[in-house]
């Protein structure tokens, strides 16, 4: 998932890899609606990726740790494009039942990302 749906932007694997009732953090969303994210994502960082920095499983479920990386060129969360740069830590753990993606935990700090995009106060 992450280096071909995510790094290497292949949306058409969504229907491929994600279950159609696909729940994230105890919410449920169609193959539509992880489309719409990923593709806001690729948006507002064209550039962005991510590299996994440790990845393990524990019965059906891979969890990984990763750094998002990426440039802020378009709107993200209403918020108009700066060109900076940021870099966001997180982890999530997918369980994988029928070699789909069914049940999904993600963990990152989203205030550090939006702190990230705040332009340097000089001096």
């Amino acid at each position: 998932y992450i280096e071909e749906v995510f790094n290497e932007r292949n949306l058409d694997l969504v229907e491929v890899l994600f279950a159609h009732d696909y729940v994230m953090n105890g919410e449920l969303f169609s193959h539509a609606q992880i489309r719409a994210n990923l593709q806001a994502l690729f948006d507002a960082f064209p550039d962005c990726y991510l590299s996994v920095n440790k990845q393990f499983t524990r019965g059906i479920c891979v969890i990984c740790n990763w750094t998002l990386h990426g440039t802020h060129l378009g709107d993200y969360q209403g918020k108009a494009p700066t060109g900076i740069q940021v870099r966001l830590r997180g982890s999530s753990e997918a369980c994988i039942y029928r070699g789909k993606i069914v049940k999904q935990w993600r963990e990152m700090d989203d205030r550090s990302l939006m702190q990230q995009l705040e332009p340097s106060n000089p001096g």
